[in-house]
């Protein structure tokens, strides 16, 4: 049973590519950082953020990958993430609220 946009396999695969895309991008010449490596990683992260849509659930892809890529820790991750999931709670708990009123 597909619960959200994570238990998506195009959305898994997508996350797999930006990995892949990170890794071979490491060996692209260092005048290429800021020019077409980066292009590329940002056209990889894309990918997954707009399977994902709503800016909650691209940042939440976003930290994904940044967490995977060892950007930053799991304990950062894990308080970034609960907090996402709480803002998420609230805003499913909003929008039923405003259907109900209208």
């Amino acid at each position: 049973m597909i619960k959200g946009y994570k238990d998506l396999k195009v959305w898994q695969l997508a996350i797999d590519l930006v990995d892949q895309i990170y890794d071979v991008t490491s060996a692209f010449p260092s005048d290429e950082k800021f020019g077409l490596s980066s292009q590329i990683k940002r056209s990889a992260v894309s990918i997954p953020s707009n399977i994902a849509k709503g800016s909650l659930a691209e940042m939440e892809t976003q930290l994904i990958i940044a967490n995977r890529r060892n950007f930053i820790s799991n304990t950062v991750f894990n308080k970034l993430s609960e907090t996402a999931d709480r803002i998420d709670k609230m805003l499913f708990s909003l929008r039923n609220s405003l259907k109900q009123k209208v």
